[in-house]
């Protein structure tokens, strides 16, 4: 930090100016490294989560639904074992947040999910009011050029995580195909 002081220092710049830029380049510090730790926090219960989809022999896709450290829900695909079309993870977990908080405005919450959403849950989505998605994986199976939606999607960049999420996905198909 001293290096930065004496830089905006020979900039012309006073004591009060060079102090200020010092707490915002800290708070932005911290900002940024609790957001990483928050998406590491989240990585990890989707991670586990996986286990449950591998059980229930469905393709390993995970979401979590996320206000804050106490309020969060956990969903992952149960189509086959459930034998219902519509039993998506993102769907599964807005279910879940939904007879617990009993209400159907979920603007306050962020979806994690490794998988970006189909078009199905992304109209879901739009009805409890989500605004932000966070993704790992590309969902190459929908073209999305062609939705119109409100939602922010934000992909997670982390390639050990998306890696992860990719193999997961690819030893299910590889299994399932035989």
């Amino acid at each position: 930090m001293n290096v930065i002081v004496r830089v905006t220092f020979e900039l012309g710049q006073d004591r009060k100016v060079a102090a200020i830029r010092i707490q915002c380049l800290v708070h932005w510090l911290f900002f940024i490294f609790g957001e990483i730790m928050q998406i590491n926090k989240i990585y990890n219960l989707l991670n586990k989560s996986i286990e449950k989809c591998k059980k229930s022999k469905d393709v390993p896709v995970v979401s979590l639904l996320y206000k804050d450290e106490y309020n969060f829900y956990l969903g992952f695909n149960t189509r086959q074992k459930k034998y219902e079309i519509n039993n998506h993870a993102e769907i599964n977990c807005i279910n879940k947040a939904f007879k617990k908080t009993r209400s159907k405005n979920m603007s306050e919450y962020k979806l994690y999910v490794n998988l970006k959403p189909c078009l199905m849950c992304i109209t879901t989505l739009e009805q409890v009011n989500i605004k932000e998605v966070y993704y790992w994986l590309e969902n190459d199976k929908i073209d999305y050029s062609r939705i119109r939606s409100s939602i922010i999607f934000s992909k997670v960049y982390n390639k050990r995580q998306e890696e992860f999420f990719r193999n997961e996905l690819q030893n299910f198909f590889k299994i399932l195909r035989g």
